[in-house]
């Protein structure tokens, strides 16, 4: 579901992915597009069904085509920049892929000149069958999804649904797991276009090793920046460092960084 943020400027429209469990982070969208500024045109992605209406795709790459679709529809027009924060990340490498087949189909111009990805988690190994999730498994699964939205009461704020409802929050639980299966399971194909990458420490040696599975979806010009602190204070007390090396990454779509610093690769 696509969500506006801001939808006034000339700016590329920066388009933010919704995280491992489905849901948009309104209060850091928000926070981002006022960053940013009036010229930046924002824009979410939420995942469908927390009304209860239907249950999202199965599977990442029918995910991304439907937010594709809901992207023409929106009439919202490329190029764009795709933003994706740790499981988020794989849906938007995803979302770059149909949009850039789509473009390629279509004879169209790089629809994605920039993906930027923020602490992008570790890879599976393979891609694993939906059917292969035990009851057992599946309601461990829920279990950790309904316990991380009411945990996340306080960071999320506003989320599409009511958290004190038994009713909703069982059916956002149902939405947030099919999600998260979704896609802590699947393999990105390998990706061309641009990438800027930030990352923890550890998250950054999990991206940089040229024999670790990253590397295999990497596959056109990337850079990678570590960033000194834990996975949760990445928006909390270095949300306004983030902020900034976003902006910066921005800046450099319409005015293109030194010829050497693209594409460049750290040392392994």
């Amino acid at each position: 579901m696509l969500v506006p943020v801001e939808t006034a400027g000339s700016r590329l429209p920066l388009l933010l992915v919704h995280g491992m469990f489905g849901v948009l982070p309104w209060r850091r969208g928000r926070a981002l597009a006022e960053f940013l500024g009036p010229d930046q045109p924002v824009y979410g992605l939420e995942a469908p069904g927390f009304d209860g209406s239907r249950k999202p795709r199965r599977k990442v790459p029918e995910a991304a085509n439907e937010y594709l679709s809901e992207i023409r529809r929106a009439r919202v027009k490329p190029p764009f920049v795709v933003l994706g924060v740790c499981g988020g990340c794989i849906m938007a490498i995803q979302l770059a892929q149909s949009l850039a087949v789509a473009a390629q189909f279509a004879g169209e111009p790089l629809p994605v000149p920039l993906l930027i990805l923020i602490d992008p988690p570790g890879l599976p190994g393979h891609e694993f069958r939906a059917e292969e999730l035990s009851p057992e498994a599946a309601e461990l699964l829920r279990d950790r999804v309904s316990n991380w939205f009411t945990g996340a009461r306080h960071r999320l704020e506003e989320v599409p649904f009511d958290l004190d409802d038994p009713r909703q929050l069982a059916i956002a639980t149902e939405v947030g797991a099919a999600v998260e299966w979704s896609i802590s399971t699947y393999f990105p194909t390998p990706y061309s276009g641009r990438v800027e990458v930030l990352g923890i420490e550890l998250v950054a040696h999990l991206v940089k090793r040229a024999h670790w599975p990253w590397r295999k979806v990497l596959a056109g010009p990337w850079n990678l920046e570590t960033i000194q602190c834990q996975h949760q204070e990445i928006f909390s007390t270095r949300a306004a460092d983030v902020f900034g090396w976003i902006k910066a990454r921005l800046d450099d779509v319409t005015s293109p960084p030194a010829a050497a610093a693209i594409g460049k690769r750290p040392a392994d």
